[in-house]
């Protein structure tokens, strides 16, 4: 399975909620897995997984969340 990852950076300029986690303002990577779709005839790929990295004091937190996740967190700091 051929497999390609995207990142994109997000800036929140307030706290905003991921996956039931606070988490404070700043600029996040979010990267996307993500897997082709064999058999077809056009080149198409699915999403597979979604991640971003929260610093936490002394350690670093990994969520794994879904794409309207993101969008919501998105939407809600406009």
């Amino acid at each position: 399975m051929h497999q390609r990852y995207t990142s994109q950076s997000v800036t929140f300029r307030k706290p905003f909620v991921l996956c039931g986690e606070l988490c404070p303002p700043g600029t996040y990577d979010f990267e996307t897995e993500e897997e082709l779709v064999e058999g077809l005839t056009f080149t198409a790929y699915r999403s597979v997984r979604m991640s971003v990295r929260i610093a936490r004091p002394g350690f670093t937190e990994v969520l794994d969340l879904r794409p309207d996740d993101l969008a919501r967190a998105v939407a809600k700091d406009r």
